[in-house]
């Protein structure tokens, strides 16, 4: 529509071959793109492992989970794998952990490598799928011809619409005066530890 090729930076997805495979087919050859891992699909992958590790399996999630909360990869990696390598019963989910998250082509977690300002979740996507479905297939299985014919007329649509397309962030107007009523607020209060 634009005239321009589809350049792809970041991709967000499961850590599945065939989804990976098909990105790469489809786009790998003119896109130099970051492919992220959803994290919850590391945490569901981690629930499943760690019925190995019987005895330290609650600490073993609850380590794997509290990733989300780190702010520095090294710092996670420091703090619980080595840990884990440590201990003889989690020895050998080390060992997995390591060589299925920390080496490969799924390495890159959403929850450390997504830039600020963009979606670090799927909600985005399923918004829009939300929107196709009650809009163009009204929720109904439709034939090839009628699909595309849809889908065409949601591009059209989408593409007219007059609501622009923003590269950079722009904080909402509630999140600028909360921020401003909490600067006031830190310098009218006389913190206790000063």
């Amino acid at each position: 529509m634009t005239g321009k090729a589809l350049l792809v930076s970041t991709v967000m997805g499961d850590a599945e071959d065939a989804q990976f495979n098909a990105f790469e087919r489809v786009f790998g050859d003119d896109n130099k793109y970051i492919y992220l891992m959803w994290f919850y699909h590391l945490v569901a992958k981690v629930v499943e492992k760690r019925k190995e590790c019987q005895k330290r399996q609650k600490i073993v999630y609850f380590e794997a989970y509290t990733m989300f909360t780190l702010v520095e990869y090294i710092e996670f990696v420091r703090v619980n794998v080595v840990a884990w390598r440590d201990s003889p019963e989690t020895k050998e989910f080390a060992e997995y952990f390591v060589n299925q998250w920390l080496q490969g082509k799924f390495v890159r977690w959403q929850c450390f490598h997504t830039v600020g300002g963009f979606a670090s979740t799927n909600n985005p996507a399923e918004q829009f799928n939300k929107k196709l479905k009650r809009d163009y297939t009204l929720r109904q299985r439709l034939t090839m011809g009628t699909l595309l014919q849809q889908l065409l007329s949601c591009c059209h649509n989408e593409s007219s619409s007059m609501k622009g397309f923003r590269v950079q962030v722009e904080p909402s107007s509630l999140l600028q005066r909360r921020t401003k009523d909490l600067a006031s607020l830190a310098f009218s209060t006389k913190l206790p530890y000063s």
